[in-house]
């Protein structure tokens, strides 16, 4: 899952509400949401553009590996089409804003900004472990491992 911080969209999402809402997830150099109609404005020297945590090429060592993982292989373009109540929560900084690209499907959701302590985290990272190496070798076919993914997903957000 991408996840993308509410200070790093803000300029991004007041610019995209003023042209319609409309954004493109890219991942070539980095993943990233930019304004659809352009990343930058005019002679504007903020750019209009945001990297997903941990695929930023010039912050993050390993963002190659990280970009592959969370996005897939193949460097693509896609529109997305953020709503008002999502730009809403997003810009109040009660939320931030996740991306889960599946096979068939790229989700837009919002998650609270409340961060997670360390033990806590620690915990989470330590069931799933369990569950995966108790039951996602175990899994029979697509459903099953869609499902095991389903509840990975669901532990960790």
């Amino acid at each position: 899952m991408l996840f993308f911080d509410n200070k790093d969209l803000t300029n991004v999402l007041l610019t995209a509400r003023m042209q319609g809402g409309q954004l493109h997830l890219a991942k070539d150099e980095g993943v990233y949401l930019m304004l659809a109609t352009g990343a930058w404005q005019g002679n504007d020297p903020v750019p209009r553009i945001a990297y997903a945590a941990g695929c930023h090429p010039q912050k993050n060592e390993d963002w190659y590996d990280t970009a592959r993982l969370l996005a897939g292989g193949d460097d693509f373009i896609e529109s997305l089409s953020i709503s008002d109540a999502v730009a809403t929560s997003v810009l109040s900084g009660r939320t931030d804003l996740r991306i889960l690209i599946t096979d068939t499907q790229i989700q837009v959701l919002t998650a609270a900004t409340d961060r997670v302590k360390v033990a806590e985290y620690r915990q989470k990272a330590d069931q799933l472990l369990a569950s995966a190496v108790c039951h996602f070798s175990a899994c029979v076919g697509p459903d099953e491992l869609c499902r095991w993914r389903e509840n990975a997903v669901r532990l960790l957000t």
